[in-house]
């Protein structure tokens, strides 16, 4: 969703900032009176998001997911995130630069990750998904001018959308997912 100046006004997101990955540890701040929005802080920004949208967690969740010690960088634009090792079955997508637990190569082609989920009563839990390897990197990629720029030149012609909009980048998100992928 977008904020415009008027109703109807799709050419200009007054907030600049639309977008927030699977994983993105959230601070919730304040909900709505009716309970649907929360105001939270994100590494990147802060604003409104939609309640139904958030899984919430305890610090500890959060802290114990962002410690593991093995992990995967996305390196492609995006990578579709399956929830079975054969990648059939479809959950989401992550942008360059997202980073998830990863336990193991299931093969050359697979790497396991592990994403933060809800059950069907709502409750925060981790569930095993999968990627194709070739679209992570165990681990932060070396910080060379050679990895930038490669990773840069991933995000050629790629759609532009303003702050985040429609899961697309923008001139910041740009440079921050070039360079998450290297830490």
């Amino acid at each position: 969703e977008i904020a415009v100046n008027n109703p109807g006004d799709v050419e200009f997101d007054e907030i600049q900032n639309s977008s927030l990955d699977i994983a993105t540890p959230l601070a919730i701040l304040h909900e709505s009176q009716d309970g649907r929005w929360l105001y939270v802080w994100s590494p990147t920004s802060d604003g409104w998001i939609k309640k139904a949208d958030v899984i919430i967690c305890t610090l500890a969740d959060i802290k114990n997911y962002l410690e593991q010690a093995s992990f995967a960088v996305i390196v492609s634009p995006k990578a579709d995130i399956y929830l079975d090792p054969a990648l059939t079955g479809y959950f989401d997508y992550a942008r360059m630069g997202s980073i998830f637990p990863a336990s193991k190569d299931i093969n050359a082609k697979t790497v396991q990750i592990t994403i933060p989920f809800q059950d069907e009563k709502g409750a925060f839990v981790l569930r095993t998904a999968y990627v194709a390897g070739e679209n992570v990197h165990l681990g932060f990629l070396p910080y060379t001018p050679r990895n930038i720029i490669g990773q840069a030149f991933k995000l050629l012609n790629m759609p532009y959308g303003w702050g985040g909009a429609h899961g697309e980048q923008d001139c910041s998100s740009f440079l921050q997912e070039v360079f998450a992928t290297v830490g």
